[in-house]
């Protein structure tokens, strides 16, 4: 966890709106080009005075939440608002990756029905003068926003200053926050266009009405209104057009685009005059539509230098440069309304990996008192895999917690997702063939607990596919990282090295290891949290939060494909003669393939008891053979049940473990004895497709 290094005081206003709906409109002003130049100006020339390690530095924003009632005392709406709020504000913080971050620090109510709707700027500097809490981000929640949006913000030359919002979704916050420290729309000037993103500019003919004079004024053809621009050219670039930030492309607006388009071009054709002649402009774009200062439905990120121009705002402009102070002011602690617990699957990408984050669904979460018991347990949403704190009456204080998922899921079991390609891709790690590339997957396959990887994982995982056992010995079905630990990017950056070397140095000062050690005195910073409510970490979503991988799930493929597995067509079974009774003799089970490459199979046998008996398995034509790799049990209906696996000892990830024959593999031979006369060998086998996971096989078996 980084220690906190500044705090940043803030006196604005951050009204908010309760409707349960929203628009993506803003009704935030268009700024007044010179103004917006002045500004720039003014960052460009205070550049060289900021010193690195100031960019570089994490700040802390607090926010007071002001709920606006009327006088009654009646809310602006239904619904827990502050919880709305701190789940907004915790979805906000995730974009501002420029180590600028929000914190609830005080909530308070004002029953003054006079300001229950917010009509006009006017009104909103109003409500700002007589309730604003110094040293503060102030928040209001009320009932109405002026304007044709439902949301604005001052920008930090203008002299209004305050945010307005409706409602308080992550994306909106996120909106306004960027306007609040200097950001334009992306399509700020949307009639002075180029495209194939080459930025903002249009010469109108024989005019000059680019760059600076591009305010939508068609009468500013003088060169004297032109900023950077000669009376017959104009010298337009990436920084003096559009949004005025060269990272963010030409973006004509979400009125010029197909409704809720989020990839692709975008085909805009506008119609001018000019000096009584008309002409048409047509123009194929292709803008950000994930940009938070957009329209867009998509939007979820800000561009690296909107980042910065908003830290340097922070930084150097007169009117938020203030707002660093050293003094931590005296806040309350608030409790994240909600956690989430997701799953980790991994996707392949080249030589590399991408993680994919779910989430878990149905899951148990339980908060418990240290030395009490038990405060609560919350189900996580199967849509969302969110479980909400707001209901569980957490105690207020000094109070140390723990905080952990009950390991094993409603609805799983031990080889859910685990398979024979889990155990060929562990064994491709342990021979060096093909190291595993995700820290999820050293401790998916640690199933032993013992900090490395080894045969031991690999007979445990065996021994589950096989039914063998019903839980590992010393690990649960799932596993679980805090995220609390991950956000710490000194640990993080030791976990995606080596998991099990990794140190977490938790914030009540206690460091933790992979691994419980008693005789060490070490804790495992796996599948549980420890929190004490009176640290304002638990303002925080991902401090409630984990990530699940499944103990013995080695691939971690969210979509798994068989093609290391036989998938051919079955040609059943044949007996040339009757067996008589108490006859031992052999059921060779077959497998023809044009040629295929067999690197690892596993498939199920139902078989009639009270027909034959197995004696025993020999090898067939298949390398590194072994008993360990079958099991048998009895079905509670009658009849026995052979479940099956293999994995090839292939030394080199390209080369074939084995190469099926088109005339026929045997795979292993079964021998049995006959408990009474048997005629047709379809009535007392049958191959089970997918028994033991979903790996469909083709087998044939043959009698001698």
């Amino acid at each position: 966890m980084k220690t906190l290094h500044s705090k940043i005081l803030l006196t604005i206003s951050f009204i908010i709106t309760a409707f349960t709906s929203y628009s993506q409109d803003c009704s935030t002003n268009n700024p007044d080009r010179q103004d917006v130049l002045a500004y720039i100006d003014h960052l460009e020339n205070s550049e060289n005075g900021v010193i690195a390690s100031a960019l570089n530095q994490e700040y802390f924003i607090p926010i007071h939440l002001h709920i606006v009632n009327d006088d009654e005392g009646n809310p602006p709406s239904s619904g827990d608002l502050e919880a709305k709020f701190i789940t907004g504000l915790n979805g906000a913080n995730s974009f501002f990756t420029n180590g600028m971050q929000f914190i609830l620090c005080g909530v308070s109510e004002i029953d003054n029905s006079e300001y229950i709707n917010i009509s006009t700027f006017a009104k909103a500097t109003s409500l700002n003068n007589e309730y604003n809490v110094p040293n503060a981000l102030n928040a209001y929640i009320v009932q109405y926003v002026f304007g044709e949006g439902n949301a604005a913000a001052s920008f930090p030359w203008g002299d209004w200053n305050s945010l307005i919002l409706s409602g308080s979704p992550a994306e909106t916050l996120a909106h306004e926050l960027g306007h609040y420290f200097g950001l334009l729309h992306t399509f700020q000037w949307p009639l002075a266009i180029t495209p194939d993103n080459e930025w903002n500019s249009f010469v109108y003919p024989n005019n000059c009405w680019c760059c600076e004079c591009a305010d939508g004024n068609p009468d500013d053809t003088n060169a004297e209104d032109c900023y950077a621009c000669g009376v017959d050219t104009c010298d337009c670039n990436a920084n003096n057009s559009g949004d005025l930030i060269d990272d963010t492309p030409v973006d004509p607006g979400r009125s010029n685009c197909p409704p809720g388009i989020c990839e692709g071009p975008c085909f805009v054709s506008e119609t001018f005059t000019v000096n009584g002649v008309s002409f048409t402009y047509e123009a194929t774009y292709t803008p950000d539509y994930n940009n938070l200062m957009s329209y867009f439905t998509c939007r979820n990120t800000f561009s690296p230098k909107q980042l910065q121009r908003m830290k340097m705002t922070l930084l150097t402009y007169p009117t938020r440069m203030n707002l660093v102070d050293e003094d931590e002011p005296n806040c309350d602690i608030f409790i994240s309304s909600l956690g989430r617990v997701e799953k980790v699957a991994i996707k392949p990408e080249n030589d590399d990996i991408e993680l994919v984050i779910t989430p878990f669904g149905t899951n148990d979460v339980t908060v418990e008192e240290v030395g009490i018991g038990d405060i609560c347990v919350r189900t996580t949403q199967t849509t969302e895999g969110v479980y909400f704190l707001q209901t569980c009456n957490l105690p207020e204080g000094d109070v140390d917690v723990k905080v952990f998922p009950e390991g094993k899921p409603s609805g799983t079991n031990l080889t859910d997702k685990v398979n024979t390609l889990d155990l060929l891709t562990l064994q491709r790690h342990i021979t060096t063939v093909d190291p595993l590339k995700s820290s999820f997957q050293f401790i998916a396959a640690d199933v032993d607990n013992s900090g490395s990887l080894n045969v031991i994982d690999y007979v445990n995982i065996r021994r589950a596919i096989l039914s063998v056992i019903d839980e590992f010995p010393a690990v649960s079905s799932w596993r679980y990282v805090p995220d609390y630990a991950l956000s710490d990017e000194d640990f993080l950056l030791d976990f995606e090295n080596n998991p099990f070397t990794a140190l977490w140095q938790h914030p009540n000062g206690q460091e933790y290891s992979y691994s419980f050690n008693s005789q060490e005195n070490t804790t495992s910073y796996l599948n549980e949290v420890d929190l004490n409510l009176s640290n304002s970490d638990v303002f925080n979503e991902k401090t409630w939060s984990f990530k699940g991988v499944k103990s013995g799930d080695v691939l971690l493929e969210e979509e798994i494909e068989n093609e290391l597995l036989l998938n051919d067509q079955v040609l059943g079974y044949e007996l040339s003669s009757s067996i008589p009774k108490n006859a031992e003799f052999y059921i060779n089970l077959v497998v023809k393939g044009n040629n295929v490459n067999l690197a690892a199979y596993q498939f199920g046998l139902l078989l009639d008891d009270s027909a034959i008996e197995i004696i025993g398995f020999e090898q067939g034509d298949l390398t590194s053979f072994t008993p360990e790799n079958f099991s048998v049990s009895e079905l509670e209906n009658g009849g026995n049940f052979l479940k099956t696996l293999w994995v090839g000892r292939g030394t080199n990830q390209e080369a074939p473990n084995f190469q099926l024959s088109s005339n026929g593999t045997t795979l292993f031979k079964m021998l049995v004895r006959s408990k009474k006369s048997i005629n047709q060998l379809d009535d007392i086998i049958l191959i089970s497709k997918g028994a033991i996971g979903d790996c469909p096989q083709s087998l044939i078996s043959e009698i001698q």
